[in-house]
């Protein structure tokens, strides 16, 4: 372990995991997510503690409480931590035989919600699937971006072909979904 690391505290050891592994290998949307996640809820309730002396007790008192009323949050904030105490463990911040203090406690359960379109949402859907097999969707270009430059000026319609229309239309009247 480098020199003066024995006592990182957890907002530094965030700052490092934000840095070192999040942002490089997420997305900006998934990276404010984490960032959202250890300032909003971590920080301020375990940043000033060394790392190496968080226990699973503190853990769980932040899941439990953050759970009565956000279970989704508290587990997505719990994964946050773990993958925080990994990185940890694998940068050699944390001691050698370090344990991280997030495994093993038990989530919440999370349910799935069904979402379906109105009678009016599905009017709209049907007309914007004929009017993409017949007429077109229109479609624009950014101009400010430097491939514009090259993209037709005019005649910027897609016609969609019929057998997509077809899979559309059996999706919506099956019930069918992607992971089911």
């Amino acid at each position: 372990m480098p020199l003066g690391e024995a006592t990182i505290t957890v907002a530094n050891l965030a700052a490092r995991y934000l840095d070192g592994e999040v942002a490089p290998k997420r997305k900006p949307h998934t990276t404010a997510l984490y960032v959202h996640y250890l300032n909003r809820f971590v920080i301020p309730k375990m940043g000033k503690i060394k790392a190496d002396s968080v226990t699973r007790a503190t853990v769980s008192k932040l899941h439990l409480r953050l759970g009565r009323t956000k279970q989704v949050t508290a587990n997505r904030v719990l994964d946050t931590v773990s993958g925080m105490f990994r990185f940890g463990d694998r940068s050699g911040l944390l001691p050698p035989n370090f344990v991280n203090p997030a495994k093993n406690i038990e989530k919440f359960k999370e349910t799935a919600h069904d979402c379906f379109l109105s009678g009016d949402e599905l009017e709209r859907l049907g007309a914007a699937i004929r009017a993409g097999e017949t007429v077109g969707v229109p479609w624009e270009v950014d101009e400010t971006k430097p491939i514009s430059k090259h993209v037709q000026k005019t005649g910027r319609v897609t016609v969609i072909s019929p057998f997509a229309a077809g899979a559309i239309r059996l999706l919506l009247f099956t019930g069918c979904r992607l992971r089911d």
